[in-house]
């Protein structure tokens, strides 16, 4: 709501803005984590804190290897 807000004022003032979602628009599992967050904030925000808490648990980037949209032939020093 807030990125909305500031494109419509920055077009109002006639500043070309635009609004960028790597998470939504990236990979299928990053878009359905971002909007299960989206969908806890909008109906119990308290409900946030369970919701990192699995994220610790499961831990789903103890090893870079599991990163989704990571280059394999990255160079390692």
């Amino acid at each position: 709501m807030r990125a909305q807000a500031l494109v419509d004022l920055s077009n109002h003032l006639g500043i070309d803005c635009k609004i960028y979602r790597p998470l939504e628009s990236g990979s299928p599992i990053y878009s359905f984590g971002t909007g299960i967050y989206n969908l806890i904030q909008k109906t119990y925000p308290g409900l946030h804190k369970l919701y990192f808490r699995f994220l610790e648990i499961a831990c789903l980037h103890r090893s870079s290897t599991f990163l989704l949209g990571k280059k394999k032939n990255s160079i390692e020093f």
